[in-house]
């Protein structure tokens, strides 16, 4: 299967996530320097269900665009090629919060390392209405829950990791 996450390519057949591999990435993940400056989140799927496709870890903090990209990407290389599992990483303007029943949605501003993910020519996650803040590096807005998420329940998001400069 060909991948193609904005100018990273690779061509694998992913596994879904354990805790036992989610564990080995956060090792490697929090052992890159600039992650000592945002907090790390565990959000989404994975927290309540072993059985999800990806692993969705959220960068809270106040954006470097250059440090922000490259724990992106380093972040889902080290889930693609040493644990053969795909890690879902942003970063978002504000810390993640639990999605509760009848919730009004609340706008987040996410940065990405794509502007689109495509999985064997098929467009699966479409980013293009983001503006570009630095090269590779994208910016958008989006409501949260999203529609398919409030109907189902979420753990609440785990800190993995306080940032040094955020508290």
């Amino acid at each position: 299967m060909i991948w193609e996450y904005g100018n990273y390519k690779f061509n694998c057949q992913l596994s879904r996530p354990t805790k036992e591999k989610f564990e080995f990435w956060k090792k490697d993940f929090l052992n890159l320097s600039d992650t000592k400056d945002y907090d790390v989140w565990l959000v989404g799927g994975f927290l309540r269900d072993s059985n999800t496709k990806d692993i969705d870890i959220l960068l809270v903090g106040k954006p470097n665009y250059n440090k922000v990209k490259k724990l992106l990407i380093n972040g889902i290389k080290i889930g693609i090629n040493k644990y053969n599992m795909f890690v879902d990483m942003t970063h978002w303007n504000m810390k993640p919060f639990e999605f509760k029943d009848n919730m009004k949605k609340v706008n987040v501003g996410k940065l990405v390392a794509a502007n689109k993910i495509v999985q064997d020519g098929r467009v699966v996650t479409d980013w293009t209405d983001g503006n570009m803040v630095y090269p590779d590096l994208w910016y958008l807005e989006r409501k949260y829950p999203k529609d398919k998420q409030m109907n189902k329940k979420y753990n609440k998001p785990i800190l993995v990791q306080r940032g040094f400069n955020n508290g």
